[in-house]
């Protein structure tokens, strides 16, 4: 006799609280990836600036290349967050309203935060695509759209180049120097004002 089908094993039904605790946790570890991202791209753009303090422009576009990087992914990381936020908003609402949603974040909740956990290098990329991946499908099944995901879109969309990094780098260095200018002619001016007055001084000493 041949082996019968195996049925799935149905997915465990959880309590609201349990979906919305996840989804918070979720948030959390996309908000602390991107905070990470944009430390680490604060950091190469300093090093990009004291390489062009040399004159290292070379170096500079290798240091800004990766920084450029670290604005993309950081970038991924908060739009991504946002839309948790936006599905965590939408079951503090009613868990009534919506039963589809409840079904589907019940199941992949759980998932989410595995892939959420789990930013190794290695992976990072790989779980990103599936974060993402599973928010469309969660948002297009459902029929929950967030009104703000257009502007999040539009905001996330860089067309930074390293040629142009670097431009406004050196525009920024060129700009500390003009201000500084003003310092140093005010301190000669008050020399010579002080040079002046002393001279006028001993002209009134000799009469």
């Amino acid at each position: 006799m041949g082996q019968k089908n195996q049925k799935a094993t149905p997915v465990q039904t959880r309590e609201p609280i349990e979906i919305k605790f996840d989804l918070k946790s979720i948030w959390k570890l996309l908000n602390t990836e991107f905070k990470k991202n944009q430390e680490e791209k604060d950091k190469y753009i300093s090093k990009a600036k004291q390489a062009l303090k040399y004159n290292d422009d070379e170096v500079a576009k290798q240091f800004l290349q990766i920084a450029l990087n670290k604005i993309k992914v950081s970038q991924n990381f908060l739009r991504m967050a946002n839309r948790v936020l936006f599905l965590l908003q939408e079951v503090k609402k009613s868990t009534q309203t919506n039963v589809d949603l409840m079904q589907q974040l019940n199941v992949v909740t759980p998932i989410l935060l595995q892939y959420a956990k789990n930013m190794q290098i290695e992976q990072s990329q790989q779980n990103i695509n599936e974060i993402d991946r599973t928010l469309d499908d969660i948002m297009v099944q459902c029929k929950v759209m967030d009104p703000m995901m257009s502007k999040y879109d539009d905001n996330f969309q860089t067309n930074l180049t390293v040629d142009y990094m670097i431009q406004q780098l050196k525009k920024e260095e060129a700009q500390q120097l003009q201000q500084l200018q003003p310092q140093s002619m005010t301190f000669q001016q008050v020399q010579q004002q002080q040079q002046q007055q002393q001279q006028y001084k001993n002209q009134e000493q000799q009469y």
